[in-house]
């Protein structure tokens, strides 16, 4: 399991542990350069190890809560930050949830207080500006045949864009770390040798550049 801690008081603390407990990297957010109080967060995670964080910081007006939000490579490196002032009213903006969706949309809903209108609710969906270059397929267009599996498994797909050309492989964990990688063409013999026991990611890309991920799971 992987665990995120967040401390929500005058500055922010994420810290990413290791199913052991130990601490792999932490990050402290000093209102991000804006205002001085941090205040309500949220994070949620994909299947890369890319951490999404969602928070508010005050004040960057008298009685005002911007938002704020921060993506996360496996390692704990920003890959971007955004934030905005009072997208919902002119008042504050806090960060009820956070949530993906199957292409790694970010879902943030915003619950914002007006003093003439109480509370608002604003649900917006946001495309993460790292993957705009790659053409993603959905995971259904690639397969491993079986899946779990113990030995050795074929991988293999049904669509034609990735399909009669040269194409490589790689396994990698839940942290990003590369486990196997190899050139092949067409159908792929997954051989698991030297590979534990757990939850891998496969992902291939031809030398079109179209790309597809799918889970795996050794027994």
């Amino acid at each position: 399991m992987k665990m995120y801690e967040v401390n929500t008081g005058y500055d922010y603390m994420i810290r990413k542990y290791d199913q052991e407990g130990n601490v792999i990297w932490t990050d402290y957010l000093d209102s991000a350069g804006v205002g001085t109080l941090d205040d309500i967060a949220h994070l949620t995670a994909d299947d890369f190890g890319n951490i999404y964080f969602a928070g508010s910081l005050y004040p960057v007006a008298p009685y005002l809560n911007s938002f704020l939000m921060i993506k996360y490579d496996a390692n704990g490196n920003r890959v971007w930050t955004y934030h905005a002032d009072s997208i919902l009213n002119t008042s504050s903006d806090y960060p009820a949830d956070i949530a993906l969706d199957k292409y790694n949309n970010i879902i943030v809903t915003l619950r914002s207080f007006d003093p003439l209108t109480s509370f608002d609710l604003l649900t917006l969906k946001f495309s993460d500006p790292t993957r705009v270059h790659e053409v993603q397929l959905p995971d259904h267009s690639l397969k491993v045949i079986p899946n779990p599996f113990h030995a050795d498994a074929v991988v293999t797909t049904s669509n034609s864009s990735l399909l009669n050309q040269a194409s490589t492989i790689t396994i990698s964990d839940l942290y990003g770390r590369t486990i196997k990688s190899a050139s092949y063409y067409n159908n792929y013999q997954l051989d698991r040798t030297g590979i534990p026991n757990g939850v891998y990611l496969v992902k291939v890309v031809a030398s079109s550049g179209v790309s597809a991920v799918t889970k795996i799971i050794l027994l």
